[in-house]
């Protein structure tokens, strides 16, 4: 998975935060293989933090 900015994207903070992401489980990954669960749950705690940070409410539709 590798996030590519294109000349016509609108949003290219969508790129930044998918290589964001990819960074961050990358490092989930190596530390359960290294047997470290308590720091790959960290991660996973951290990728949930900014994911509940960033979000926003869909627009009311109605």
């Amino acid at each position: 998975m590798t996030a590519e900015l294109k000349a016509g994207d609108k949003c290219p903070e969508t790129a930044t935060g998918l290589v964001d992401l990819e960074k961050h489980l990358e490092s989930v990954k190596w530390n359960l293989w290294h047997g470290n669960v308590p720091h790959a749950l960290q991660r996973i705690d951290d990728l949930d933090g900014k994911r509940s940070a960033k979000h926003v409410p869909p627009a009311d539709l109605t």
